[in-house]
């Protein structure tokens, strides 16, 4: 496969029309994932345990 500027530029188009749907979906995986805890553990212990592991 040839790769000059125009293939170039069309892959580079093509990674900037996807990233906002693989960052969405990227969020609503930590949100499912949060949410389970929460439903595990309960409220109140999920929240300091999140909040424990932030830097």
């Amino acid at each position: 496969m040839k790769f000059d500027i125009s293939t170039i530029f069309w892959l580079f188009f093509i990674i900037v029309a996807l990233q906002p749907l693989l960052k969405k979906r990227l969020l609503v995986g930590i949100r499912q994932r949060v949410i389970s805890t929460f439903e595990k553990k309960g409220v109140q212990e999920s929240l300091f345990s999140y909040t424990d592991r932030r830097p």
